[in-house]
């Protein structure tokens, strides 16, 4: 339970450092490849909170 919300977590927090970089245009990559890496992020970590609080 707690190495699953450790994930959630980590995954939750790279989502949004991501998010960040893509909204500020911080790297040289296209903003787009950041929102989608970020969106995949987002979406497991959100899923990995969903599974935790089913038991």
């Amino acid at each position: 339970m707690i190495a699953n919300l450790l994930f959630a977590s980590f995954y939750l927090s790279v989502g949004g450092m991501l998010a960040f970089a893509a909204w500020t245009g911080y790297f040289d990559l296209p903003s787009i490849l950041l929102w989608i890496g970020a969106g995949i992020f987002l979406i497991v970590g959100l899923w990995r909170l969903l599974h935790l609080s089913k038991g």
